[in-house]
């Protein structure tokens, strides 16, 4: 019983390595980022690892569904596909507006569950920024990066 205790705390460990919110924001203004740069950074696929609803609480991040089901983003020039479990879910088609702040934010048609909110990156995380707005923050992974 204790060592499957132990292995769960290091697996939750794994996923706390995306920088947190001051962190993304000095990464991500290392560089200009354009509308086409970001829409370019955003092609390929994208795990959803974690969603981080209230930075005040004491236990802020949800894995709870991380045990549940694998999500997925595949992001193509105009066209957003969403997996779940390995099925796809949802087709969109996607472009970006402009956010506050110099960033920007997806628009998706049918709009795309965990996508709300300012787009930062840093290194090979997506973070969808919420939690300015009371909505929560949710964190992506890259599988892949691909040009088309």
């Amino acid at each position: 019983m204790v060592v499957l205790f132990t292995f769960a705390a290091c697996s939750d460990t794994e996923f706390l390595t995306a920088p947190d919110l001051p962190d993304f924001w000095e990464v991500h203004h290392q560089q200009v980022w354009t509308m086409d740069a970001t829409a370019d950074h955003l092609l390929g696929t994208w795990k959803w690892t974690y969603e981080r609803s209230c930075p005040e609480s004491t236990d802020p991040f949800d894995f709870s569904n991380r045990e549940k089901e694998e999500y997925i983003l595949q992001f193509e020039p105009q066209k957003l596909s969403v997996y779940r479990n390995g099925v796809l879910i949802q087709e969109s088609v996607w472009s970006l507006d402009f956010s506050d702040s110099g960033l920007f934010s997806l628009m998706a048609e049918p709009r795309v569950e965990h996508t709300w909110g300012r787009i930062l990156f840093a290194d090979d995380w997506l973070f969808f920024n919420d939690s300015y707005i009371d909505g929560p923050d949710n964190y992506f992974k890259r599988i892949t990066l691909e040009r088309w």
